[in-house]
């Protein structure tokens, strides 16, 4: 540990030298000036824990000693040592800063205390500076991170604002662009059955009547997205139920009792899968209402959707006449059933057929990454 340094000053050599022994003697480093000028001078050059110094010396004297101290060596503790019981001296030398003062001769052992106490209480001082001057920089360095994190914050809820407009403005462009497509198809069901009407050929009535249910099919995606929150799925189980509905009015077996049964699971579906799952549906469907029962006025269609562990599985089954043996899905002569093919292979699903008491189409369909 280091000794405390000691400026001792005093213009008698007797007492100077015989309280720097003494001080010396208790583990204080001393340094001796015989003078004010020569205090000055050491000073000026180094630093002391504490300083002590006569009151009466030639110019300069020891309040001027006190004075240079205080004003140069920020905490140094001063003791003034004076021989005469001047009050006024004493005085103005603690108006000055001064820590202590003692009248020569001084008892050496209240010398050691007076001087220990004062180095102690310059100590805290010190100390007590240097907490605050580390809690104004800690201070200053909280002010500093709340002023960023206020900043960033601020940011943060600025860019997540733009990006809520952002996303709006998509959905409101989006619905805006389903509501023009859902119109178009709208109008393009319109001309269809406006060119229907014109026609004369049974041939051509049957190819409108079939591009019709198509359109309408695909119109029902759109207008189930349009009046859901979630623009990107519909509810396919809704979805089938109003296709077979819609179906049902466009299909030409008006004095026939056709009872359609469904089981189809609550399925979301995005647009991709939704719009050629839906033309399978309305193909198959559309079939069974107007081919498999030629000679009948009753009949039972059952349309299935379910899910599997591999995807989707629709079965579209009716207890028809049955389909012919020479008919397959990728004849040239059956449009219907070559768009169903095409359609569940585009899919990357597969599709079976069962003849017998009836007919029965079973499509599966994968779904991996379009959940």
């Amino acid at each position: 540990m280091t000794a405390d340094s000691i400026l001792l000053v005093d213009d008698d050599p007797l007492v100077l030298h015989g309280v720097a022994r003494q001080l010396e003697a208790d583990g204080f480093r001393v340094t001796k000036a015989s003078s004010g000028k020569q205090a000055l001078d050491r000073l000026s050059t180094e630093e002391f824990d504490l300083v002590v110094t006569d009151l009466v010396m030639d110019e300069p004297n020891g309040l001027d000693v006190l004075e240079f101290a205080k004003r140069s060596i920020p905490n140094t503790a001063v003791i003034i040592l004076t021989g005469y019981g001047d009050v006024h001296a004493a005085i103005d030398a603690l108006r000055l800063g001064a820590d202590d003062y003692l009248l020569k001769p001084s008892d050496p052992d209240e010398l050691l205390i007076r001087i220990r106490s004062s180095i102690e209480r310059r100590r805290l001082v010190r100390s007590n500076d240097e907490l605050g001057r580390n809690i104004a920089e800690r201070t200053s360095q909280l002010e500093q991170l709340n002023a960023g994190l206020e900043q960033e914050i601020a940011m943060h809820k600025a860019a997540r604002m733009a990006l809520s407009r952002s996303l709006k403005e998509k959905e409101v462009l989006l619905r805006e662009i389903q509501h023009r497509v859902k119109n178009n198809l709208a109008t393009i069901s319109g001309l269809i059955n406006l060119q229907g009407a014109m026609a004369q050929n049974k041939g051509i009535d049957e190819a409108i009547a079939s591009l019709k249910k198509r359109v309408r099919a695909i119109h029902l995606i759109y207008e189930k997205l349009y009046s859901r929150r979630d623009l990107t799925l519909i509810d396919y189980g809704d979805y089938i139920e109003t296709l077979i509905k819609a179906i049902q009015q466009l299909s030409p077996t008006p004095t026939k009792e056709i009872e359609i049964v469904t089981d189809v699971d609550r399925i979301e579906l995005d647009i991709d899968t939704s719009i050629p799952l839906g033309l399978i549906s309305t193909e198959l469907l559309s079939n069974a209402l107007v081919h498999a029962f030629p000679n009948r006025d009753v009949g039972r269609v059952a349309v299935s959707l379910k899910r599997s562990e591999e995807g989707l599985i629709l079965i579209v089954q009716d207890d028809g006449v049955g389909l012919p043996s020479e008919i397959f899905l990728d004849s040239k002569e059956t449009l219907g059933f070559r768009l169903v093919s095409s359609l569940t292979e585009q899919m990357g699903g597969t599709i079976v057929v069962e003849r017998g008491d009836g007919s029965s189409f079973i499509v599966r369909v994968p779904l991996e990454g379009k959940e």
